[in-house]
């Protein structure tokens, strides 16, 4: 058993180091920073992002070429059905694990509220998937002004079913609930393949607790956001 755990232990600090995220290419960091800002101008997650960057961009695009443009609004009918393409750009240097690592995408309702009048909300998961691969097939260097390469790719659609841990359910906000947040994080897998542990509920991400949401599910796997985009949407009955 110590072995074991010894072993998981050396692999996951590989792992761990094998991404630069302190250096963000200078070709990128206005990019990165004004990602950052339009966060903080929704107030999305803010206390989670306090201390973050983003490392990279993420483009997501549903049927009939919408795409998701960092607070744009997007109706629950275009939304209805699950993204057709996720694109990774990356602002950091490329190494050699970024093919091997695994990563998740998850999606959640920041303002997932019941509907009956009151005024609290709670997160919402909309949906989870663990344990991408980038697509190899897919896989461009980018060669930048300062001799740094980073590279862009997309994850491989067709293993998404298989790599779906909660199906994916588009927004559905109920009457008079405002308009909702819905923000998709793509976060590296530092300690490996995650287990299939499924949430027993959406709400709140499966606590009783509330406050409870992507950011304390993210924390207990050791999880490491690298990306963030999201669109907003709201009850048009």
């Amino acid at each position: 058993m110590f072995f074991k755990l010894l072993m998981t232990f050396f692999v996951a600090s590989m792992v761990v180091e094998s991404i630069d995220t302190n250096k963000i290419i200078p070709t990128y960091q206005n990019w990165s920073n004004s990602i950052y800002e339009q966060l903080e101008s929704d107030n999305v997650l803010t206390l989670y992002f306090q201390n973050w960057k983003p490392l990279g961009s993420l483009q997501i695009k549903y049927p009939e070429d919408r795409l998701v443009e960092l607070g744009n609004y997007l109706s629950p009918l275009e939304t209805s059905s699950i993204p057709i393409e996720f694109t990774f750009k990356s602002f950091t240097p490329i190494t050699k694990q970024f093919k091997k690592e695994y990563y998740s995408i998850t999606l959640t309702d920041l303002d997932s509220n019941p509907g009956d009048g009151g005024s609290y909300s709670y997160e919402k998961c909309h949906s989870i998937w663990q344990n991408l691969k980038f697509n190899e097939d897919d896989f461009t260097i980018i060669e930048n002004p300062d001799d740094k390469k980073s590279f862009i790719t997309t994850f491989d659609i067709t293993s998404f079913q298989k790599s779906q841990l909660m199906e994916y359910i588009g927004p559905g906000p109920k009457p008079n609930t405002d308009v909702h947040r819905y923000v998709f994080i793509l976060f590296r897998q530092p300690f490996g393949k995650l287990p299939n542990h499924k949430l027993r509920f959406r709400e709140r991400w499966g606590s009783k607790y509330e406050g409870h949401g992507v950011e304390d599910w993210a924390n207990y796997y050791g999880l490491k956001p690298i990306a963030i985009n999201y669109f907003k949407s709201s009850n048009e009955d």
